[in-house]
């Protein structure tokens, strides 16, 4: 366990001075400014669900459609759109927490193998010949596009529901949806082994490419959209301590909502219109993201942000809050989903107000949640397996679990460049945490 206890944030005067609302832009209704409102009021009125639950989960569906089509450049690091989200509702299988990333997990195959369809048939239509195009020039655009994704495998690597390291490989950019398993993310967490369970853990915290354990650099960075029963989250918790050190948004809904099954009706396929046009534009930019900055004066809002927080942080006594800078991180992404919707060449200040403001709701959400979920005794959680270690911390640990044990030598000598000094001080940092034991001059990862 980590030294921090597990409480309650049971009214506004417990949440942490940081992260207490902005009086203009800490209220929902401030997205009326944006262009999505009406899309978001809609989906809203249609599924008959909560605003709040609308916003994360468009917003997610709509990241990961874009993928890397922008970053935001930082001190701490690029950040692109994609986040993960965990939606908890009701019932088991609710009907609307599938709309926001249907386009990816269902009808990208369907819309590519369309577009070429039309203007095959086009072309007989008019009686090309082999090297002529039909008068519809969209449609040979679109053919175009479709034929590139088909030769390049995306539609078959854009979104999957398997939870096994490494993720596939996607062609123009690094970002892959992980969605909902169909056994359920607690089923399908309980299915994997202890290394492919720190392979998920470490996958979903670091947000970078990461070595396979047959050598080959994944281009698969996964980013969640996860739905589960409330029923069901405490176990999630229980069986996995480890989630909770992941960096994601989560909302819990108290509404079932409509069963809406009509793919025309208009804000799922709005929705759907929009993620096919981000995703169209994410493949024409080939990886080559549009940069944005945060050197303007309206990018102060984050800067502020983080040295309040990160001054409040050493009292903050909730393992359960996102640490400051994962906070920041959730916020330019939203930041910069809101900047392409748009239309804006860099974020202006509703967007950076409007981003941060959602950032800092859904670490409280978030927490309340996680709360609510953990088990009356503190004690009967184990602290999360790789919570604070650095990149290459998480390196060796792995290489220990994956190999079955191996010498101190043999260690050092499945890295490059690695020197007596860091390794024993990382050894040392992995003893200390009850993560590895050096045992009969042999290391091997711990029992318990």
């Amino acid at each position: 366990m980590s030294g921090k206890i597990f409480r309650w944030m049971d009214d506004q005067t417990d949440i942490p001075e940081s992260l207490k609302p902005d009086k203009h832009y800490g209220h929902l209704n401030a997205f009326q400014l944006t262009k999505l409102w009406k899309t978001l009021d809609d989906f809203t009125k249609a599924f008959g669900i909560e605003l709040e639950a609308t916003i994360l989960a468009t917003l997610a569906g709509l990241a990961h459609a874009m993928g890397g089509l922008v970053r935001t450049s930082t001190t701490f690091g690029s950040i692109e759109p994609p986040f993960s989200l965990l939606l908890v509702t009701p019932e088991a299988n609710p009907v609307w927490t599938e709309v926001p990333v249907r386009f990816l997990s269902h009808e990208f195959n369907a819309s590519m193998r369309q577009s070429l369809e039309m203007f095959l048939s086009q072309k007989r239509m008019e009686g090309c010949k082999k090297d002529e195009d039909p008068s519809d020039t969209s449609l040979k655009d679109s053919a175009d596009l479709a034929k590139r994704l088909f030769m390049d495998g995306m539609v078959e690597r854009i979104a999957t529901s398997s939870l096994q390291f490494p993720f596939p490989r996607a062609p123009i950019d690094n970002h892959v949806l992980v969605t909902t398993p169909p056994t359920g993310i607690t089923r399908a967490l309980r299915q994997l082994q202890p290394l492919q369970k720190f392979q998920l853990e470490n996958a979903l915290s670091t947000g970078a490419r990461l070595v396979a354990p047959n050598g080959v650099r994944s281009s698969g960075v996964p980013g969640f959209y996860w739905q589960v029963c409330k029923r069901d989250l405490p176990a999630l918790i229980e069986e996995n301590p480890w989630f909770i050190g992941v960096p994601f948004a989560l909302l819990e809904t108290s509404k079932s909502g409509n069963a809406v099954v009509d793919p025309y009706s208009p804000p799922v396929h709005d929705l759907l219109y929009r993620c096919k046009d981000l995703a169209t534009m994410r493949h024409a930019a080939m990886g080559n993201s549009r940069q944005f900055r945060t050197d303007g004066k309206d990018f102060r809002a984050y800067q502020e942000f983080l040295e309040r927080a990160q001054a409040e942080e050493r009292r903050w006594e909730y393992d359960t809050i996102l640490p400051p800078l994962r906070i920041a991180e959730l916020g330019l992404k939203f930041t910069s989903i809101l900047a392409v919707l748009e239309g804006k060449r860099q974020p202006e200040m509703l967007e950076i107000k409007l981003g941060l403001e959602l950032a800092k709701r859904a670490a409280v959400k978030r927490h309340r949640v996680l709360q609510a979920a953990l088990p009356q005794q503190p004690d009967e959680m184990a602290r999360p397996h790789l919570e604070g270690l650095s990149s290459r911390e998480r390196a060796v640990f792995l290489r220990v679990v994956e190999r079955g044990g191996l010498t101190k030598t043999e260690l050092g000598r499945s890295f490059n460049c690695m020197r007596k000094e860091e390794r024993d001080k990382i050894l040392s940092t992995l003893v200390v945490r009850n993560l590895v034991e050096i045992r009969s001059r042999g290391i091997y990862a711990s029992a318990n």
